[in-house]
């Protein structure tokens, strides 16, 4: 369960670079650079908060004993 959250985690810090740069590449002025910044930042961190979540709610992993 918790490897599924930090996969979607993962995936969304990927999804999250083209986002960064295509997004500053078409923007015009500062206002559109600091949408585009907290667009991708919001991809980013809240998947990786969900993750850090679940992985301190479920404890640590079986295998690592």
């Amino acid at each position: 369960m918790k490897t599924f959250f930090w996969v979607i985690a993962l995936l969304a810090a990927i999804i999250a670079i083209p986002v960064f740069v295509i997004g500053m590449s078409l923007s015009d002025g500062a206002p559109q650079e600091a949408a585009v910044s907290a667009v991708a930042l919001v991809i980013a961190i809240v998947p990786y908060c969900l993750a850090r979540a679940m992985s301190e709610i479920l404890g640590p992993d079986k295998s690592q004993a």
